[in-house]
């Protein structure tokens, strides 16, 4: 039986301009499992970088639930990743091609 490190339950963000809501992630769901190695791949302006942000504690969902290890991180909670010490338990990195 495996254990999640991560896991992402109807994940939510939009971001508001004057032209209306854009909505980025939509009712994303991820599962994590310890010793996976993830991949995040898409089109420019499909919320890549908007993912990596909630899950790297830089940035909150609209709504959804968000599991890191053995702690549930909502909207409503403003959690550094210093403190929660997400840089020791999940490595994050952005390549551009």
């Amino acid at each position: 039986m495996s254990k999640a490190v991560i896991k992402l339950t109807d994940l939510n963000k939009s971001f508001s301009h004057r032209a209306g809501n854009n909505h980025v992630l939509k009712q994303i769901n991820l599962q994590v499992d310890v010793g996976e190695m993830v991949a995040i791949l898409g089109q420019s302006g499909s919320g890549k970088s908007t993912l990596l942000s909630i899950l790297g504690l830089l940035d909150v969902a609209d709504s959804g639930c968000y599991y890191l290890v053995i702690m549930m991180l909502s909207r409503f909670q403003h959690i550094s990743s210093a403190s929660c010490g997400i840089n020791t338990l999940v490595g994050f990195f952005k390549i551009s091609i």
